[in-house]
């Protein structure tokens, strides 16, 4: 999931359907974000590429949810989730260099930066997540 929204509704109406046609293909897998007591949506999470051996974490949190724990909790449990599930290597999971809560949340998990790419708008870190339980 891209850092940069979509421009338009008709652009991001694309990439849902291309979510959709990834998710049907068998390749990756997405999960709507919602409050427990409420139910108000409050993001996304996937995992991309899930067959290979470097399968990529994607989230997205309503900036209006930001700093309530939403993107911790999503983010720990499809990790808890993916290492039993999928037998990878490790698990990629690119940030914006500026994004320092997404940062600290992969570094939790025991992400280690990658490799750093300078994106069109930004400076993308990348980072990879042991895939092994931690006890």
């Amino acid at each position: 999931m891209s850092w940069e929204p979509a421009k338009s509704f008709a652009e991001f109406e694309s990439i849902g359907k291309s979510w959709i046609h990834a998710q049907t293909q068998g390749t990756d897998q997405y999960f709507v974000l919602t409050d427990k007591s409420s139910q108000k949506f409050i993001g996304l999470i996937g995992i991309h590429r899930i067959h290979t051996q470097t399968p990529e974490f994607g989230l997205w949190i309503r900036e209006d949810q930001h700093a309530k724990g939403y993107a911790k909790e999503a983010l720990k449990s499809i990790y808890d989730w993916a290492v039993l599930n999928f037998e990878a290597d490790y698990f990629v999971y690119p940030v914006a260099e500026q994004n320092f809560a997404s940062r600290k949340l992969v570094e939790g998990l025991g992400g280690s930066i990658s490799h750093i790419k300078q994106q069109p708008k930004y400076i993308q870190i990348t980072y990879h997540i042991p895939a092994k339980l931690k006890i």
